[in-house]
């Protein structure tokens, strides 16, 4: 999953990231990956998840 992010709004961004992360680690024990990447100028992030199924 990819997302584009508004001027202005990298903290709020950032903020969600880790609201969402600590969601998935508390509710998904089988996950293997869940990684977020961010391009340099902090306009694009991409979230890559790993399941065992996968």
């Amino acid at each position: 999953m990819s997302w584009k992010i508004h001027d202005g709004q990298v903290d709020a961004f950032k903020s969600l990231a880790a609201e969402a992360t600590a969601l998935v680690e508390q509710n998904e024990p089988n996950m293997l990956g869940y990684q977020w990447y961010m391009n340099a100028d902090q306009t694009e992030c991409t979230l890559i998840e790993q399941y065992p199924s996968a």
